[in-house]
């Protein structure tokens, strides 16, 4: 993934290395832009302008087979999707998840196998498809104990339950069951939180406000890192330090 550089961020060079990334917390919004994607961008649009609709059938992205191309790519997603929401409702996937087989007015040309797509004799043939979940699944494990990292900092330096935490407050008011929630922790303060928003802007951290008083920061374990989520506890420890004192 592009890293975003305090270069082109509205930081203050004289509180972070230059050489240094952002701590991007701000995937549950957008995401960053895959290495790759200006690349293959580039090349298929160079492609349509050079060569129309031959682009079809040449290349090595042909685009005739760009439905098998984006569908192996997206079907653990989507299973992902479908499962996490019988989940959210209390339900067992494995019970109430159910395959079914897609009426012909619903589907389309590219629903039809390639091999027969062209026949143009009415007998529809649809490509078979196929569940897998272990990428989404290993994304999803790493994302719980990354999130679950993140909670736990948060809770032993700036909970109110910590005696020994002088300082600010800082509360959770995101679910903490793991089940009801994804990566992103919706943070409130005892002090401004646009001071707090603001002083991590200056330090690098990319993060979201929602009013009246939340902070959302949100580690996507695509590309985030437990040191990440190290780094920005201590940045956020600093800055809660000096709000303090001053």
């Amino acid at each position: 993934m592009m890293e975003p550089s305090p270069l082109e961020l509205p930081v203050d060079l004289s509180l972070v290395n230059k050489d240094d990334n952002a701590i991007y917390f701000l995937g549950n919004s957008l995401g960053l832009q895959p290495k790759m994607v200006r690349t293959y961008l580039e090349e298929e649009l160079d492609k349509w302008a050079k060569m129309g609709a031959y682009g079809h059938d040449v290349g090595k992205r042909r685009w005739v087979i760009g439905d098998e191309i984006v569908g192996s790519l997206m079907k653990d997603i989507v299973a992902y999707a479908i499962e996490s929401q019988i989940q959210l409702h209390g339900l067992d996937a494995e019970k109430s998840m159910r395959m079914i087989k897609p009426r012909e007015l619903l589907v389309g040309w590219f629903s039809h196998d390639l091999s027969t797509r062209f026949n143009m004799d009415n007998k529809l043939q649809l490509i078979p498809g196929v569940f897998q979940q272990a990428t989404m699944t290993a994304l999803r494990r790493k994302s719980i104990l990354l999130t679950g990292y993140l909670e736990y900092m948060l809770k032993h330096y700036h909970s109110k339950d910590n005696t020994a935490n002088k300082g600010p407050i800082v509360k959770i008011i995101t679910p903490s069951g793991v089940e009801e929630r994804g990566c992103q922790l919706t943070l409130t303060f005892s002090i401004p939180k646009k001071s707090v928003f603001k002083e991590l802007e200056k330090r690098g951290v990319v993060c979201d406000k929602r009013e009246p008083d939340g902070i959302r920061v949100a580690p996507v374990p695509l590309y985030n890192s437990f040191h990440d989520v190290y780094k920005f506890i201590r940045l956020l420890t600093s800055i809660l330090d000096s709000i303090e004192r001053n």
